[in-house]
């Protein structure tokens, strides 16, 4: 059918792009004690533009390639307790990213490399077979490497929290907390042009009942108070995420 949409993924010259990245992981565990895991690992990673990108590109619009060093211990004292811990370090190169200052806006890719240098911490405990509580948070500082620059879009702080209460054998209550803290605008490359995005944090509330036979019911309360927020702008014009929201559902396996 006949559109605007169709001319976007038609050629329209005998140019064309080529990209061949190569990938790869490398990783090591050890177990000085059997409570205890320390870890170590290193990749080679890429990122191809998606058809979304490709349909508002820039000429040159280039795959964004990096590299990651990650190292950590977990420990495990017992059944109930779990605790980690990781450091890492991410760097991309041609990190593609949404460019909305110009007319059209476009994707296109930093002309600096980026950098997330950061620590991640988790936590896992269930005191006994009918609670279970579990929490991870995180700090990350992004910038644009050799720059004081953070990179646009990304909180420095993130958390999350989860209870659960196994009220009977087959109905299960779920209360989780989500945190992110406050970011640049979308188009604020210098950090110093536009306002920033607030932290939030947003509540959520879900059930889970087992009907027997392979049957289970689900329901829940995304964002139960209601929270204002936003995790996009773009030179100060804000996208909303969902108001208060509820949803329901049935699974069946067989």
């Amino acid at each position: 059918m006949p559109g605007p949409c169709v001319s976007d993924f038609r050629r329209t010259g005998s140019d064309s792009n080529t990209w061949r990245n190569d990938a790869a992981e490398f990783g090591v565990t050890w177990n000085p004690i059997p409570s205890l895991t320390t870890f170590v690992s290193a990749s080679r990673h890429f990122r191809n533009p998606n058809i979304d990108e490709l349909a508002l590109a820039s000429s040159d619009l280039r795959a964004q390639r990096g590299r990651t060093i990650e190292a950590g211990v977990r420990l495990q004292p017992d059944d109930r307790l779990s605790l980690g811990l990781t450091l890492f370090r991410l760097r991309n190169q041609d990190e593609i990213y949404f460019d909305s200052t110009g007319v059209p806006s476009v994707n296109r890719n930093y002309d600096l490399p980026t950098q997330r240098t950061g620590v991640e911490l988790e936590t896992r405990w269930q005191p006994s077979a009918a609670w279970l509580f579990a929490a991870n948070a995180g700090y990350v500082q992004p910038r644009f490497k050799g720059t004081d620059a953070d990179i646009p879009l990304v909180p420095r702080w993130t958390a999350n929290a989860r209870a659960e209460w196994l009220q009977t054998p087959s109905l299960r209550w779920i209360v989780a907390a989500r945190h992110a803290g406050r970011r640049f605008d979308g188009n604020d490359l210098d950090n110093r042009s536009f306002a920033e995005l607030p932290s939030y944090t947003v509540f959520d509330l879900a059930l889970r009942l087992d009907l027997g036979g392979g049957a289970q019911l689900a329901a829940g309360i995304n964002n139960v108070f209601d929270k204002v927020y936003s995790t996009i702008a773009f030179s100060e014009t804000y996208y909303p995420m969902p108001e208060r929201n509820g949803y329901a559902s049935l699974r069946w396996r067989f």
